[in-house]
């Protein structure tokens, strides 16, 4: 068997720590996790995030946008109790 790739080594961390994907260049540039392995460019300002649902228009693609990768991690919703 042969080692595995970088694309196979950054998509299982990035599973096993619960991100969604990757993000660079200031958000200019995300993949979803599922899309790693075909990513020919994955560089040192690659970094961890995850994903939001939706679009504020702030990015203009307009309609075609459906999401948008942020660094890190969600912050966890604080409940009542």
């Amino acid at each position: 068997m042969p080692p595995p790739t970088v694309q196979e080594i950054v998509t299982a961390y990035l599973e096993e720590h619960g991100y969604d994907g990757l993000l660079s260049d200031n958000c200019e540039c995300a993949c979803l996790t599922a899309d790693v392995p075909a990513c020919d460019d994955i560089g040192s300002n690659c970094e961890a995030g995850h994903k939001i649902a939706g679009c504020n228009g702030e990015c203009g693609m307009g309609s075609e946008c459906e999401w948008h990768m942020h660094p890190g991690l969600p912050t966890p919703i604080k409940r009542s109790e």
